[in-house]
């Protein structure tokens, strides 16, 4: 009996050993997991950054590109009203005249003409002479 007692207990001391053996093993992979939760969370921040910097500048494309139109559609507007004036001009001086007065009366030399949203300090004008600062 005390052999067999002895043997148990050897056995329970190796088992012991052992158990304890896995349960470094397991602190060490705990504290991988750890590490790799705490990369995963940081590669996820950034990726979030990344995406909110790649929506806004899709929203500024998009606003540029909105006002380029705008700026487009005004050229050729203003394109066609000068061809009039021209062709007015060869025609009839004094009715050329009088649509230019008429234009003038409608416009200050400075006037406001778009204030961008997401930049409220740029202010485009029409200064004298037609020219957009």
């Amino acid at each position: 009996m005390d052999t067999e007692k002895r043997r148990l207990t050897e056995e329970i001391e190796k088992l012991h050993t052992e158990v304890e053996k896995y349960k470094g093993i397991i602190e060490q992979y705990k504290t991988e997991i750890d590490r790799v939760l705490i990369e995963y969370d940081d590669v996820k921040r950034q990726t979030e950054r990344a995406t909110r910097t790649i929506q806004d500048v899709k929203k500024e494309i998009e606003e540029v590109e909105n006002l380029y139109n705008y700026m487009k559609n005004e050229y050729v507007t203003l394109e066609t009203e000068f061809m009039k004036i021209i062709e007015l001009s060869q025609t009839d001086q004094k009715g050329c005249i009088s649509t230019l007065q008429e234009y003038a009366s409608k416009l200050s030399l400075l006037k406001n003409i778009k204030e961008p949203e997401h930049k409220p300090h740029e202010v485009f004008r029409i200064i004298e002479g037609g020219k957009i600062d």
